[in-house]
């Protein structure tokens, strides 16, 4: 499960979830292994792109498995 620990701008989210499917959609079919990992470089990048804004980038977290 991928969630957020407080309210995030919807730009942002909206973002972060369009380019992680890419990675996770795999033969057409959604691949929950491979999420962490994908939220994790999309997350990455949010950083990069906003060092100074935390917010932004701090609060998307991976649940289970």
């Amino acid at each position: 499960m991928l969630g957020t620990l407080w309210s995030v701008r919807e730009d942002v989210t909206r973002r972060l979830f369009d380019a992680l499917y890419t990675p996770i959609c795999v033969g057409g079919e959604l691949d929950a292994d491979l999420a962490p990992h994908a939220l994790h470089a999309q997350v990455r990048q949010l950083r990069a792109d906003h060092p100074a804004h935390p917010r932004l980038w701090a609060p998307f977290v991976h649940m289970g498995p």
